[in-house]
């Protein structure tokens, strides 16, 4: 337990003894008229300090303490100060500390506006409208105290004999300072509900419900404190308003009860998530999953758009659990919390900013579900380097195959076309020589045009590659079927699909059969070929031959995730397609 936790208790135990203390003086016919004239009235003005000091009590005292503990207790008190003033029997220091607790209802009350639902003001602009609100009230109330003669305020009401910091009676100052503290109070209860309605309109739909516990019965209760101090004066010079003030004491009474019981809820709410925070890390520490600690937060802290990144070791970049690459970009109701180690992040969960919450939580299931981090966090960047593993190959088989399909267009229309026309020049020779009786010289062009036609052949098969046009232009099935009607081994191919797939995934599947084709032997039979597409999975089966260089194959396959498997009887590839 820190300091600020042993003084937060100390301020709520102080703050619970003087509301206990109040209690007897909230009675129906008590002086502080109107706000307990009737029993009932009475009642909901008991209920709602009551409810006040409880949630206060329940706040911060069982830990983890929260820092709304202190804010509620100091809303307590303020609401029963105004019975210390209309204490006709009691210490005239108490009643003139009474006097000066009144007007800070609207502050307090403000300040619980801001800070709602954990406690803690965030944003120096905030800091600083509150510290403002509390400096100036301070100081205009400490002013009234020392000028301030009970019995020379013509408007005096509760109390009317005691002050015991009175200095210098100046009636005409007091007045006007009393006028002051009553506008301030009316404007900072109305700032209140301004900022209220923008919180809860601003707020993210996660957000809001826990703001909304708490913001909106403190700006029913601003709204309702203002209304009575502003038909408070009007209420000594006749009975017009006294019914209408009456009902406001009582709206304000029954707001602070909700208030009590709003704070109480979302302690009690943040306790919860902290046990299932608790059991998560058992859970995960048991048995940690891929993916199961993004799974489980997003399930306990009711937050389906949870997602927890990875850094990279030596990068700016994140990975998620599978290693696959996320931006880390902030939506202005998403906030991250980072999980340390030390002086090394070790991931960070992009959360609801609604679940913003203790600063130690990071702390806490850093700890307590440490081996599912570590476990995720080296799985993800070993999954990481794989991917950027498998795009390098792909781009290398990419690369291979664009020069491949260079060096055929340059053969097709450079030296292919050289050869066409040696032939057609070899083929007027021979008919020169054979109309000129030379049969000897005939042949021997014959001989060397044959050559010529085989060498043309052989290079027009390697302009023709291992990819043919067709794949690209029509797709896997007429390429397949193209193949096994040119080769010169029995070809059997079923493809079970008829659309498109991705140009990588189709190539690859095409140089599989290809390769297996080539490798057929007449002797040993037909080859069958049969290409099935289970969702996302491509699964080519060859029975036949396993070509020589399976190896190259495997790397084509391995560039785009997939896997071949060879046997006695072929050979079998699958392939993911997305």
């Amino acid at each position: 337990m820190n300091r600020r936790e042993v003084a937060a208790r100390a301020l709520v135990s102080v703050g619970a003894m003087l509301v206990a203390l109040s209690l007897p003086l909230l009675r129906p016919g008590h002086s502080m008229a109107p706000a307990t004239t009737t029993a009932t009235s009475a009642l909901v003005a008991a209920t709602g300090a009551t409810a006040l000091i409880g949630c206060a009590l329940l706040a911060s005292m069982r830990p983890p303490a929260s820092s709304m503990g202190p804010l509620a207790a100091a809303a307590a008190v303020v609401w029963v100060s105004p019975s210390w003033v209309g204490w006709a029997e009691g210490p005239p220091l108490v009643r003139s500390v009474g006097e000066l607790l009144v007007p800070f209802a609207a502050p307090v009350l403000l300040h619980v506006v801001v800070a709602a639902p954990r406690g803690r003001i965030d944003g120096r602009g905030a800091r600083s409208l509150v510290a403002t609100v509390y400096t100036s009230i301070g100081l205009a109330v400490a002013t009234l105290a020392l000028v301030r003669d009970p019995f020379l305020d013509r408007l005096c009401s509760a109390n009317c004999t005691a002050n015991v910091f009175l200095v210098v009676p100046l009636p005409r100052v007091a007045a006007l300072l009393r006028d002051a503290v009553i506008v301030t109070t009316t404007a900072v209860a109305v700032l209140g509900v301004v900022l209220a309605g923008t919180r809860l309109i601003g707020s993210a739909r996660a957000a809001r419900a826990d703001t909304a516990r708490v913001v909106a019965p403190a700006a029913l209760a601003l709204l309702a404190g203002a209304s009575g101090r502003l038909l408070a004066p009007g209420a000594m010079l006749g009975r017009d308003h006294v019914g209408v003030h009456r009902l406001a004491s009582v709206t304000e009474a029954a707001a602070l009860t909700l208030l009590g019981a709003g704070i109480a809820w979302s302690v009690l709410i943040v306790r919860a998530r902290r046990r299932r925070v608790a059991r998560l890390a058992h859970e995960l520490g048991a048995s940690p999953m891929t993916g199961s600690l993004r799974r489980a937060l997003a399930a306990i802290l009711d937050d389906p758009t949870l997602d927890v990144l990875y850094p990279l070791a030596g990068s700016t970049r994140h990975v998620d659990a599978t290693g696959e690459p996320r931006e880390l970009t902030l939506r202005p109701d998403r906030a991250v919390t980072e999980i340390r180690r030390g002086e090394n992040t070790v991931a960070v969960v992009v959360h609801d900013i609604a679940l913003r919450g203790d600063p130690r939580l990071a702390d806490y299931l850093g700890t307590a579900a440490r081996l599912a981090i570590d476990n995720e966090r080296l799985q993800a960047d070993v999954l990481a380097r794989l991917r950027e593993l498998r795009e390098s190959r792909a781009r290398i088989v990419e690369a291979a195959d664009a020069a491949r399909r260079a060096v055929e267009r340059n053969l097709h229309d450079g030296a292919q076309q050289s050869l066409v026309a040696l032939l057609y020049e070899l083929t007027l020779a021979r008919l020169h020589a054979e109309r000129a009786g030379e049969p000897a010289q005939a042949a021997d062009i014959a001989a060397t045009q044959r050559r010529a036609a085989e060498i043309a052949e052989r290079l027009r098969s390697i302009a023709h590659g291992p990819i043919p046009a067709i794949l690209d232009h029509h797709g896997l099935e007429a390429a397949l079927r193209t193949l096994a009607e040119e080769s010169t081994v029995p070809t059997d191919v079923r493809v079970g699909f008829s659309h498109r797939l991705p140009l990588p995934v189709e190539r690859a599947a095409y140089v599989v059969v290809a390769r297996s084709v080539e490798a057929g032997d007449v002797a040993r039979g037909s080859v069958h070929a049969s290409v099935t597409l289970d969702r996302s999975l491509l699964t080519v089966s060859v029975n036949g031959n396993a070509p020589d260089d399976i190896e190259a194959l495997r790397d084509r396959v391995g560039a785009l995730g997939g896997s071949i498997t060879a046997t006695d009887g072929g050979l079998q590839a699958v392939i993911p397609c997305a």
